[in-house]
């Protein structure tokens, strides 16, 4: 295309497009450096953005570990499948590993064949039926030496995809209560042996209304 004369266009609607020269030949439309410089600074700020986006993610996240690494309880994330998805720091402690090297393994990795069966039992009819299970009392083996007596509230949550396949387990040690009240128990009975062989009765009265019962 000797002696041709190309139009160069500023123009990004225009760009690889093929055109006609001023004399009738056929040129092809070249891409100003002015373009280019855009498409680059167009990407660069993609990248800014993607960046800060996944900067607040992290942020968020580790927010909210923090704020659950501070309730005093057992608070478990698991799916239909045994998996601890996520804890916090007092499950952790409990368990007696990192959280880091709990997340992702099954909990029959850390409790009892037995204790894991009855969780994962539990789990799925809360999973199943779609409704929260509370006061649900549980034993596990702290530290894999210590039965402890557990407190537990389950509530389904949807996963990561949206099925209805995981759920939050929160808990609370309340092995001193029970022993507590079996110790009270426990003498209640007693006393009530004692006073019957004694041939001794016992009534309570009504400071209201001064009748015994």
């Amino acid at each position: 295309c000797s002696g041709a004369v190309l139009m160069v266009v500023d123009n990004p609607e225009c760009a690889g497009r093929i055109i006609r020269d001023t004399m009738g030949s056929v040129g092809e439309l070249i891409a100003t450096a002015v373009e280019r410089e855009h498409a680059g600074e167009r990407v660069q700020d993609a990248r800014r953005a993607a960046f800060q986006a996944a900067t607040q993610l992290e942020q968020q996240r580790s927010e909210l570990q923090t704020i659950i690494d501070a309730i005093p309880a057992f608070i478990y994330y698991k799916d239909d499948k045994n998996k601890i998805i996520n804890l916090n720091a007092h499950a952790a402690a409990a368990i007696g590993l990192p959280v880091n090297e709990i997340c992702g393994r099954y909990a029959e990795e850390f409790f009892p064949a037995e204790d894991a069966a009855a969780y994962l039992a539990d789990d799925l009819e809360v999973i199943r039926g779609k409704k929260p299970k509370l006061g649900i009392i549980e034993q596990h083996m702290a530290n894999g030496s210590e039965r402890r007596y557990i407190h537990t509230d389950k509530i389904p949550i949807p996963g990561p995809d949206g099925a209805d396949n995981h759920l939050v387990a929160i808990a609370t040690d309340i092995t001193e209560l029970k022993i507590a009240n079996e110790e009270l128990d426990a003498m209640a009975g007693r006393l009530a042996i004692a006073t019957e062989g004694a041939g001794v009765g016992v009534w309570d009265l009504i400071a209201e209304t001064g009748e015994m019962t």
